[in-house]
Order: C-alpha cells, then sequence, then structure tokens
C-alpha cells in the first residue's frame, strides 16, 4: 500500500512530458516511481519490522506455555530457558518496542515457572547486558561505544554463565556482577531519574549512526 501511495505521487504533467521525450511506461516506473516510492517503502519497512519482533517475540514465548511447555509436563519435567535482556528492567526510551518485548519475556518466565514449579518442569530467563553480536548493527546503535562498555560479555561467557546458572536452577541468570548491579539499581532509583538516564544514553548511541 505504501509502495502504490508513493508511486501516486507522481505528478499528471510530469507524466505527460515524459511521454513527449518518448519514455516508455517501465522507463516512467524506473526513472520517476521507484524512486518517489522508496522513502514510504522504508518508512512502512520501519514499522513493520517492530511489529514483527514484538510478534515473533509474543508468539515464541506464549508457546512456551501452550507448546513445549505442555509437552514437558506431559513428559513428566524439562527445563525451558527463555532470553530476554537487561533492558527489561527498565524505561527504554529511543528503544521502546526493544525493552517492552524483553520486560515481557522477563515477567512471562518468571510467571511460567510458577505455574510450572509442581509439575518438573523448570523455567528460566537469561538476562544479559550488552553483548558483541549483530544487533548492535541491526538496531544503528554505536557499536564503538558499546564495545568498550564495562557491562560488555562475549558471547561464549554468556552461554556459559547460563549453562552454570542452569545447573543451580536458577530461576533469573544475570551474567556479570556489575549487570546485577545496574538491574538493582534500577528497583532503587527514582522512575523519572531512570527514564531520563537511560533515554539521554539511548539517544546518544542512537544519534552516532
Amino acid at each position: 500500500v505504501n509502495v502504490a501511495t508513493g508511486l501516486a505521487t507522481i505528478e499528471p504533467e510530469l507524466r505527460d512530458v515524459l511521454r513527449s521525450l518518448g519514455a516508455s511506461k517501465l522507463e516512467i516506473l524506473t526513472k520517476i516511481g521507484l524512486p518517489r516510492a522508496m522513502p514510504y517503502l522504508f518508512a512502512s519497512l520501519k514499522i513493520a519490522i517492530t511489529l514483527a519482533f514484538v510478534g515473533s517475540v509474543i508468539a515464541e514465548y506464549n508457546a512456551s506455555r501452550n507448546g513445549i511447555g505442555n509437552l514437558m509436563v506431559a513428559a513428566g519435567g524439562g527445563q525451558i530457558l527463555n532470553v530476554a535482556s537487561l533492558t527489561a528492567f527498565q524505561p527504554g526510551p529511543w528503544l521502546s518496542s526493544h525493552c517492552a518485548s524483553t520486560a515481557y519475556v522477563l515477567h512471562l518466565s518468571e510467571s511460567l515457572r510458577e505455574e510450572f514449579k509442581d509439575y518438573g518442569v523448570k523455567v528460566s530467563v537469561l538476562c544479559p547486558g550488552p553483548v558483541p553480536t549483530a544487533f548492535f548493527r541491526l538496531t544503528g546503535l554505536d557499536e564503538q561505544r558499546l564495545r568498550h562498555s564495562r557491562l560488555l560479555l562475549s558471547p561464549e561467557e554468556v552461554a556459559l554463565h547460563a549453562v552454570r546458572a542452569l545447573d543451580r536452577d536458577r530461576a533469573l541468570i544475570i551474567p556479570g556482577w556489575r549487570n546485577r548491579l545496574v538491574a538493582s539499581l534500577h528497583r532503587l532509583l527514582p522512575r523519572a531519574l531512570v527514564r531520563w538516564t537511560v533515554g539521554r544514553l539511548y539517544r546518544s548511541l542512537l544519534s552516532r549512526r
């Protein structure tokens, strides 16, 4: 729909001029129509990607309760590890959908743990801080600054910490003592101060694209 809207913005007079110069319909489309439609296309993709991410999170983690979770109950037990993020503990101005999605995963996982505890199914949730993956690039965050963060852990370190915590049947897994401290500070500081601080941080990380 957005592409069609972009194509419709071509002025009839411009079409007439191009036709008078011998331009074919294909040439008008490729030289004028598609360039006009690109801003509309990318604007729609920005919205669609966000909604797709939220939808995939909700679908995947609801399956923990109605899909694989029930199969584990029938089998007499099991272990589920959901992956959220340190951002689940804070509001996230400028990364609103991401922070809201990870908060959903965190709360859902803790709820499922309580629901399934009498059936032998253990549910844990992993909330790592920044990890050097393609996420930085895909979200437009300043990779250089994040790679020098003291909260940063490698994927291997996060995985090792998660496995060890699962052996101890930890409900909430936050790799790294600094990340655990950050998660605790969010509960102690005024919410308005947390929103302001996190908002400034994320905005500065995104403004360096």
